[in-house]
């Protein structure tokens, strides 16, 4: 026989169902209907008798010892031996419908009708029983999902009429799943669950390229989380097994057919039906219609509606006052930021994890592969070109945070973080990061709605990381969002002064007798994540080679933790440092290049001896030297003096006025840098010091 996919039993079409929670009802019960052999036999008998006296084919729909319905068969496919598929209407009953598929072992179906809120579901046990029972309408049929109030549909645009194909759109090329908006027409074939089980040609929605694009996009950021290829090509479509995607129909001339007075409609977990039961939207305007699109997708992921207790309403259409925020399965029209939700705005109907359905194994898509690191370990360089700095990536999960870095010879740095330019998800926060980890900056444009996020500071030349995060705004129970639904498309513009390069005065090695992997480098300081990016692997070093007046200093973990081992002249191999009850070799994993500490002492005695930079007869000093995070001037009569703060290029790190001897320098990276004392006469005092 063939095999049958089971549909799950709580498909609903979907609309919305403002007021009726008070007229659902359900049993308290299922009404058993006898074995799957024995029902089919009975189908099979009153649709003969009907044909005999060729009349209409009609079914008895038993529901109860004292109740059944007469079905009238629109569509009937025989499956094997004694299976069967019906589809069609309830007879002398506006607004019903029914399906019946019975194959192999597997039944199932559903008896909706719409004007009484009511609805019945078929299953069978392990033992072949067939059970049907009434069932809570919202779990399988909706109604009145609406247009915006005072929606007018746009008007064809000159040379769209009828047009047979659009603009070729993809989201994500190679998704595991697939999801087609289809503006160009749709031929409905019968058997289907819509249009009572009749064919259906559904019109094009006669939309331009433009309106075509700003549609998808909306649609596409939405679902940007997840592995689906949001689509408008059928080509693409048809690459994907039926079990992997969904048609949802733009058609607004086909409202009044397949839903009437609905904005949209789709079946609950029809995405795995296996069998191509679209979905459908009935508006063509970008915003209401893609919001629709996207709350239809929904639904057939596995999405419920999105309402409120208090009042009793089916959609909730966002937060009040002056709040930006709507949830995208309750009525998104009439709020410029949309989201996924679970529910924590007050007096919310349903708690479902949006995300967690969607993402789950039910329906096999995923969520797309974190694109950057989350820690600065790892983190993603910005792409650098003169001054310009730039980068981009995807926030997908709640949890997500993207790290990039950046060197700068220091001065002014501008960045700004920015979603998608229109219809966008991710409200966004930017955190700065010295090269230690600290962070020195949060970056927040506060205002439900302000989604970007831009900032100009002053930093030191070294490295620093910038962290993306997506953010909420306002009280989610009130007037704002968490940071649940958050997420989206990110980019990353700005600039920076170009660092300070230098020539290479180290070389590291994989091997002993300075052989294998090589990895030359200049003055700097270099974590694992920097080692690796330049081929370096960790717990690979063996030998090294340092120019005269610079060292090397090993460190047994990153960022510049554990054990540590200063090397200032070539070393062949490392087997010969003790370490612990081992040795060096292999164990390096971060490491800095700096000058020697004996050519710093030196400097500091030339200092001391250099009549040209002593232009005062007083003694000035610096304590401690070397210096950790604050260094201070000791001497006489520099009352009203200012310093400036000279790394070893000469470039001004650093100013200020000694109103306190203590001079702060733990914005600065480790280095060789010269303090020059400024006297109110003008005259110089220049110390150099060293910071580790």
């Amino acid at each position: 026989m063939k095999k049958l996919y089971r549909y799950g039993l709580g498909a609903a079409l979907l609309v919305s169902a403002l007021g009726a929670s008070a007229q659902n009802r359900a049993a308290d019960s299922s009404y058993p209907l006898g074995s799957r052999q024995a029902l089919v036999r009975q189908l099979q008998a009153d649709l003969a008798t009907d044909l005999a006296q060729r009349a209409a084919p009609t079914v008895e729909l038993r529901v109860a010892a004292n109740q059944a319905f007469t079905g009238k068969v629109n569509y009937r496919q025989d499956l094997a031996n004694t299976g069967t598929l019906l589809v069609g209407e309830l007879q002398g009953i506006p607004n019903s419908s029914f399906l019946l598929r019975l194959a192999d072992e597997e039944v199932e179906g559903q008896i909706v009708l719409k004007n009484t809120r009511q609805a019945y579901s078929y299953t069978a046990d392990k033992q072949g029983t067939v059970t049907v029972q009434a069932v809570d309408i919202n779990k399988v049929v909706c109604i009145d999902y609406n247009q915006p109030v005072g929606y007018r549909e746009p008007a064809p645009a000159a040379g769209t009429a009828n047009r047979a194909t659009v603009v070729s759109l993809q989201s994500l090329p190679g998704a595991r799943g697939c999801v087609m908006l289809d503006f160009d027409g749709y031929a409905l074939p019968a058997g289907t669950r819509w249009n009572n089980g009749n064919a259906y040609n559904a019109p094009s929605a006669n939309m331009t390229d433009a309106n075509i694009q700003a549609f998808w996009e909306l649609v596409s950021e939405d679902f940007r989380p997840f592995s689906l290829n949001v689509t408008t090509d059928e080509a693409v479509f048809n690459a994907y097994p039926k079990n992997m995607r969904m048609r949802c129909v733009v058609s607004p001339g086909s409202g009044s057919t397949i839903a009437p007075g609905s904005g949209g409609v789709a079946y609950v977990t029809s995405f795995r039906y296996n069998d191509d039961t679209p979905c459908w939207v009935f508006m063509s305007a970008p915003k209401s219609g893609g919001e629709a699109a996207s709350h239809e997708v929904g639904h057939t992921l596995g999405l419920s509606h999105d309402g409120r207790i208090s009042p009793s309403e089916g959609y909730y259409t966002g937060q009040d006052n002056s709040g930006a925020w709507a949830p995208i399965m309750g009525a998104g029209y009439y709020k410029p930021v949309t989201h996924w939700s679970r529910g924590e705005y007050n007096s919310a109907n349903n708690t479902q994890d949006d995300l967690a359905i969607m993402a789950g194994t039910t329906y096999n898509v995923g969520y797309r592969t974190d694109d950057h690191s989350n820690t600065t370990t790892g983190a993603t360089a910005l792409t650098r070109n003169g001054t310009s700095l730039a980068g981009s990536g995807l926030i997908e999960r709640t949890t997500d945070q993207d790290y990039f870095s950046f060197s700068t010879g220091g001065g002014s740095v501008s960045l700004n973080v920015s979603t998608v330019s229109r219809y966008g998800n991710l409200d966004l926060v930017a955190r700065l990061f010295n090269s230690g980890g600290t962070q020195v900056g949060s970056f927040d444009t506060s205002g439900g709605g302000n989604l970007n996020v831009s900032f100009t500071t002053t930093l030191a030349a070294g490295t620093y990381y910038v962290q993306v995060d997506g953010t909420g705004s306002g009280n989610p129970a009130t007037d704002g969002y968490s940071d649940y639904g958050s997420l989206g498309t990110f980019s990353i513009s700005g600039t920076a002064p170009a660092p300070v390069t230098t020539a290479n005065v180290a070389t590291l090695y994989k091997h002993c007798s300075y052989g294998g992997t090589t990895l030359s480098l200049p003055v700097g300081d270099y974590t694992l994540a920097a080692l690796q990016s330049r081929g370096f692997l960790n717990d690979d070093l063996s030998s090294v080679q340092v120019n005269s007046g610079y060292e090397v200093v090993l460190y047994e973990n990153d960022n510049y933790t554990g054990s540590a081992l200063t090397l200032r002249t070539a070393t062949s191999c490392l087997t010969g440092n003790a370490l612990g009850s081992g040795t060096w070799n292999d164990v390096a994993t971060s490491v800095r290049v700096r000058p020697a500490t004996a050519a710093i002492n030196a400097g500091l005695q030339a200092d001391a001896a250099n009549a040209s930079e002593a232009l005062l007869a007083e003694q000035v000093s610096l304590y401690p030297n070397p210096v950790t995070d604050r260094v201070t001037v000791q001497g006489a009569q520099l009352a009203g003096s200012t310093y400036q703060v000279l790394d070893a290029y000469g470039q001004l790190r650093s100013q200020g006025t000694l109103g306190q001897p203590e001079v702060d320098l733990s914005a600065l990276p480790a280095g060789v840098y010269r303090l020059v004392v400024i006297t109110p006469q003008q005259q110089k005092i220049s110390r150099q010091l060293l910071k580790r």
